[in-house]
C-alpha cells in the first residue's frame, strides 16, 4: 500500500506540474490553482461520497443500478471548482487554459483518491456496489477522470470565455451539455457492466437498451467519425481562441 500511495502522489505533483507547463498562457498561477485542490477536497470528495452512500442504501438490492448512478454523479460533482472558476472575479480576464487547468486539477485529485480508495477496499476483502470481482480490476494509473473532465471544461470554458454571442454562444452552451451527458453515459454503461461481470471479464447483454446505445454511439464507423469530429471540434475552438492570446 505505501508504494502505491507514493505512486499516485508522484502522479498527482507530475500531472499537475504537466497541465501547468501546458496551459502556460493561463491568467490563473499554479499556487492559486492548486488552491482550487482545497474545493475538491472540501466539496467534491464529500459530495460524491454522501450522494453515492444515499445510493447504495436506496438501491441496496440492486446492486448494477446503483454502480450505474454512482457515474452520473462523479461527473458532475468534479465539475464544482469549475463553477467556482466560473463565478470567480479574483481572475479579472480568464481564457480558456484556466478552464482546462482547473478541471485537470479536479480530474487528477479525484482519480487518485479514487484510487485509493479502491485499493483499500481491495485490501480489506470488501465489496463495493455489488461489484464483487473489483480485486481483478486492474488499478494502475489511468487518464479517464482527468480526459472526461478536461473534456467537459474546454466548452465550458469557450462558452464563458467567448465575447460572441447569439446561435456560436448557443452552441458551445450544447457542445457543454452534450459532452457531459456522453460522458456520464458511457461512464455509467461501463460501471453497469463491471457490475455484471465475474471474474473481471468484460461482457455485456447486447439486446440491453443501453448496450445497444453504447454500440450506437461508440462501435461502429459512424459514430466514430462523429465522436472524432466532436473532439477535433474541440481542439479547434480551443486552439483559435488559443491563438488569439499569441
Amino acid at each position: 500500500m505505501e508504494n502505491y500511495l507514493i505512486s499516485n502522489l508522484l502522479f498527482l505533483i507530475s500531472s499537475i506540474i504537466l497541465f501547468n507547463l501546458l496551459t502556460f498562457k493561463k491568467n490563473i498561477s499554479l499556487l492559486e490553482g492548486i488552491k482550487y485542490l482545497i474545493i475538491v477536497i472540501v466539496f467534491v470528495i464529500p459530495l460524491t461520497l454522501i450522494a453515492q452512500s444515499n445510493i447504495m442504501l436506496n438501491y441496496v438490492a440492486d446492486s448494477s443500478l446503483a454502480a450505474t448512478l454512482t457515474a452520473p454523479i462523479e461527473e458532475i460533482t468534479k465539475l464544482i471548482p469549475i463553477l467556482f472558476l466560473c463565478v470567480s472575479k479574483k481572475i479579472k480576464e480568464k481564457n480558456i487554459s484556466d478552464y482546462i487547468f482547473i478541471g485537470a486539477i479536479s480530474g487528477i485529485f479525484f482519480m487518485v483518491i479514487e484510487n485509493l480508495g479502491y485499493k483499500r477496499i481491495v485490501m480489506s476483502n470488501e465489496f463495493f456496489l455489488g461489484i464483487s470481482n473489483i480485486s481483478y480490476l486492474d488499478f494502475s494509473i489511468s487518464f479517464s477522470h482527468i480526459i472526461s473532465t478536461v473534456f467537459i471544461s474546454i466548452f465550458i470554458g469557450l462558452a464563458f470565455t467567448t465575447k460572441k454571442k447569439g446561435i456560436k454562444k448557443l452552441v458551445l452552451y450544447i457542445f457543454s451539455f452534450l459532452s457531459l451527458i456522453y460522458i456520464m453515459f458511457e461512464h455509467g454503461f461501463y460501471n453497469y457492466v463491471m457490475s455484471n461481470s465475474l471474474f473481471g471479464i468484460i461482457e455485456y447483454d447486447k439486446a440491453n437498451i443501453y448496450s445497444k446505445i453504447h454500440d450506437l454511439t461508440g462501435k461502429n464507423i459512424i459514430s466514430t467519425i462523429f465522436v472524432l469530429i466532436f473532439i477535433l471540434s474541440s481542439f479547434y475552438f480551443y486552439l483559435y481562441n488559443f491563438c488569439k492570446y499569441l
